[in-house]
């Protein structure tokens, strides 16, 4: 248990009782003459008066968080009594008067002491640790502003005569160190402000930075308002009426806000510390010093069968372990009082209540410290790992390791025996297998490669031979020369599919001994892929019939207006919107299967259209989209009429694959579509001002079912098929499909097409 900071009560109290002191004995040693007159300007403090008890009124509702932002309560006391000063400063009639007010701000100048001294010990995250220097840093200050600033005439002329009458009422006379107090006081609150924006910057994203955004907006005011009507003025000689009442006012109000909206400083590190035991995966159990269980995590209930709720728990945790294993445990706990690392026991059994399973378990144990003055321990933490499934992983991986280390022996012996045993491997292969030495000549091959690439003269440019035949020669001299392993996914051969790889070889990093090349007959799975492909696109038309019957009584539905309840119009609207999406699916896989099984790689339909108008087509098609997401769609069709030749719904297609992209991935700013030409072809730029795409995402980027890992992605939804069916239809009309740039300020998509004169 955490103790608290031994200074944390006792200073504050001993700094109340000596302030309040001082005061009095200024205010009784003074004759003082108060007389008073209306002023406008009033106004401004009674208006910080009236906030500020709104706020306190709204605070105080809060009880349950009272503890946590008590502080802030006593910060708006201070408020109103700094607004009494202001107060009194306007409606002063007298010197006496003027100076009197003075004297009064030292009454929330210590009530804002004390709630800086309340907010340092309810924010830190461990008070036991938690540094002094802060503290006796504020207390200095505090000394110095009320004991030299409003206690001697050092910073101030504290002489009635001294005082400069005003507009606004009586201003106090400086001393000649009166900057150099300035000067401090500026730094204090820029040494603030600097701390604010530290936290600000490393804040994480979401609660956290929106809480630290709060915090920085509240301290920004006092501080810039200080700066302007103190600091400056003085620098310069100029006299400004004094806001500083209104400045912490509008720091109170967003800081109220904050803690309305944002829980600015009211998280509980005891309902955070108990939401992560019990999502933790290992069982955690609390027990007293007599090991009774006083709190067990949703892991520790289901692993020993206990009855909820925690109050029930009536048994110790020795009941569920053997006798043996328990004097293993107390032991252990003994060694390991006083220090923080705790102990660890292996290979521990626990037996389940009731149902008397048994499951082997590692466990951590720790100790408890107590409260208060004495040091003792009032508890123990057990963390229980149930380790049976990493028995049976090691179990079967020890297994494995045994066959493993056989069958290397075997393989071993094998290899320094014969050589011809190696050969029989090879032949034995189900792909084609051929080993080339740098300079191509056949080090090893088997039947299978010959079968594969038919019946040749195996001389010193078989290989080469064979390669030319399969069109295929080019890629193998890159993949050599550049010591990178090549994979042709197919190429057709007298009627068979084959997949070809080829692979250097490569010893100590750097040198290269050769070339191996890998063919395998891939016939019958395509065959069988082609099959599949059939089966799903059957399937989805199948299922798109009775789709389309759904969105069509679900559109009539939400179009009668006065016979759909208001309850039931959102439900249906996410049924529309979910059928919409299923549907977009299965048409999609549609498109993909006509590409991918089609014998002609050229669209069914070729016409001869303008770009512009098919591009304003997409447009329409997708404002609603944009203007529900807030996402900006610029388009301009000015300039060169545009004639492109081909499939007009396959382009449409691939422009609209690429803007829904875009509005998907982009949340602020909006997505731009431009016109224009580039080496001798029609361009097509699509720009977001979305996260962008890291240069390791862009080597997936347009590979099917692919959804780039990032949260903002795995938000927009999706099946990962859009960029694969933009890039294809566009190849198959000609064109061509990349991503030209991208950064934090979004991406560039380029869509290429043929220009028709």
């Amino acid at each position: 248990m955490k103790k608290s900071y031994p200074g944390s009560k006792l200073i504050p109290i001993l700094s109340v009782v000596f302030f309040i002191s001082l005061l009095a004995a200024t205010i009784i040693n003074k004759d003082l003459n108060l007389q008073f007159r209306l002023s406008p300007l009033v106004l401004i403090p009674l208006a910080s008066i009236a906030t500020n008890v709104f706020l306190l009124v709204t605070i105080s509702r809060h009880r349950r968080h009272i503890k946590s932002i008590m502080w802030f309560g006593i910060f708006l006391i201070c408020n109103l009594f700094w607004a009494m000063a202001d107060i009194i400063t306007f409606l002063a009639a007298n010197r006496e008067t003027g100076l009197f007010a003075r004297a009064f701000v030292l009454i929330p100048a210590l009530i804002g002491v004390a709630s800086v001294i309340i907010f340092f010990s309810d924010t830190s995250s461990d008070k036991e640790d938690a540094p002094i220097g802060p503290r006796i840093l504020m207390l200095i200050n505090a000394f110095f502003y009320f004991v030299v600033a409003l206690g001697t005439n050092i910073i101030f002329l504290r002489q009635p005569e001294a005082l400069i009458s005003r507009a606004w009422g009586y201003e106090i006379n400086v001393g000649p160190y009166s900057i150099l107090y300035l000067l401090w006081t500026q730094i204090m609150l820029l040494l603030v402000l600097w701390i604010v924006i530290k936290y600000y910057r490393i804040s994480k994203a979401g609660a956290q930075k929106k809480q630290a955004k709060i915090f920085l907006i509240s301290v920004l005011f006092p501080v810039l308002g200080t700066t302007a009507v103190n600091l400056v003025p003085a620098i310069i000689g100029v006299s400004i009426i004094p806001l500083d009442s209104l400045f912490v006012t509008c720091m109170a109000v967003i800081m109220a806000y904050g803690i309305n909206k944002y829980q600015l400083f009211t998280i509980s590190p005891t309902q955070i510390s108990n939401n992560i035991l019990q999502t933790m995966a290992e069982a955690v159990v609390v027990t007293d010093l007599n090991f009774s269980i006083q709190y067990a995590n949703k892991n520790a209930v289901k692993l020993l069968n206990l009855e909820e709720p925690v109050s029930s728990f009536t048994q110790t945790i020795g009941e569920f372990l053997k006798e043996s294993d328990f004097e293993d445990v107390k032991q252990a706990v003994q060694a390991s009082k006083g220090s923080k690392v705790g102990a660890e026991l292996s290979g521990l059994v626990i037996s389940a209540k009731k149902t008397g399973q048994v499951t082997p378990v590692d466990i951590s144990m720790s100790s408890i410290a107590s409260e208060g003055r004495r040091s003792g321990v009032a508890g123990y933490v057990f963390v229980v790992s149930d380790i049976s499934a990493l028995q049976q992983a090691y179990s079967k991986l020890e297994e494995q390791e045994k066959k493993v280390e056989q069958k290397v022996i075997q393989r071993t012996e094998e290899l320094y025996n014969e050589h011809a045993k190696l050969a029989a491997s090879i032949a034995g292969l189900p792909v084609g297998f051929i080993m080339l030495d740098d300079d191509m000549h056949v080090l090893e091959q088997n039947s299978v490669a010959k079968r594969l690439l038919g019946n040749r003269s195996e001389g010193h440019w078989y290989v080469k031979e064979a390669l030319d035949d399969l069109g295929i020669m080019d890629k193998f001299m890159e993949s050599s020369k550049n010591s990178e392993i090549m994979d042709i996914a197919e190429v057709e051969h007298h009627g068979r599919l084959l997949h070809i790889i080829f692979s250097p070889i490569i010893v100590d990093s750097d040198k290269k001994l050769g070339n191996v090349i890998l063919i395998e007959d891939i016939t019958s799975q395509k065959a069988a892929e082609r099959e599949r492909n059939e089966f799903i696109v059957t399937a989805s038309h199948e299922i798109r019939t009775p789709l389309s019957i759904i969105q069509g009584y679900l559109s009539n539905t939400l179009d009668m207006d006065k016979e759909v309840s208001p309850k039931i119009r959102p439900l249906l609207n996410s049924a529309y919107r979910a059928s919409n999406q299923i549907s977009s699916l299965f048409t999609d896989i549609l498109i993909v299967s006509d590409i991918e099984n089609s014998a002609n790689p050229k669209p069914r339909y070729e016409t001869r259209f303008v770009l512009q108008a098919a591009v304003q087509e997409v447009i329409d098609k997708l404002s609603e989209k944009a203007e529900l997401k807030k996402v900006k769609l610029k388009y301009e069709p000015k300039g060169y009429r545009y004639e492109v030749f081909g499939d007009r719904d396959e382009i449409k297609e691939s422009i609209l694959k690429l803007i829904d992209n875009g509005i998907k991935f982009t949340d602020k700013g909006g997505v731009e579509v431009k016109l224009g030409k580039k080496a001798g072809k029609i361009q097509v730029l699509v720009i977001d001002s979305g996260k962008g795409i890291t240069k390791a995402e862009r080597v997936r980027l347009f590979k099917k079912f692919v959804r780039l890992d990032n949260s903002l992605k795995r938000s927009a939804g999706g099946a990962g098929l859009g960029l694969y069916i933009a890039r294809a239809l566009a190849e198959r009309n000609g064109g061509s499909l990349d991503l030209e740039s991208s950064g934090k300020d979004g991406s560039t998509f380029s869509l290429l097409l043929p220009l028709v004169d």
